[in-house]
């Protein structure tokens, strides 16, 4: 695996494996193992979570976030997937939902997060679009390096 960099703002948040880390300066972190984590920029609060599609993206965060809870969660997940499949008729959309279906399989949690805010578009799309996307301002939103292909390898 390649080493992953992640520069931190003072006051970012970064969720790693369950804890949470906050820092008090600017910081370069370079993770050289396999870890789950998010950043502060991808995470969603629950008032942002108004549409089919951002409450599955809200539930993944949780069990990204809580992991020692996500077996738990795991059934609302799979129920949330089975429903957005059932209603959405807009081809882009099944495709999409169906990729997520598959990340699921495979335990690719932060990747089925990320094809989930490709979602977002299209529910903005059918119900309009007055709910912010859940992402800190440019300036605030802690990087990655470039080299980074798959944030959270093993999820």
């Amino acid at each position: 695996m390649k080493p992953i960099l992640i520069s931190l703002n003072a006051g970012d948040k970064l969720y790693l494996n369950g804890a949470v880390i906050q820092t008090s300066r600017k910081i370069s972190l370079e993770l050289l193992n396999e870890a789950t984590f998010l950043l502060q920029q991808h995470v969603m609060q629950v008032s942002q979570a108004t549409t089919p599609s951002r409450q599955m993206y809200f539930i993944m965060q949780t069990m990204l976030m809580d992991p020692k809870n996500a077996v738990q969660i795991r059934p609302l997940l799979s129920k949330t997937l089975s429903s957005l499949m059932s209603v959405f008729e807009e081809q882009d959309a099944i495709v999409l939902l169906r990729s997520i279906g598959e990340l699921l399989a495979r335990d690719k949690l932060f990747e089925a997060m990320k094809t989930t805010r490709s979602l977002f578009k299209i529910d903005d799309r059918i119900t309009g679009p007055d709910t912010p996307p859940p992402v800190a301002p440019a300036a605030e939103q802690p990087t990655v390096s470039p080299q980074l292909a798959s944030p959270s390898p093993g999820l």
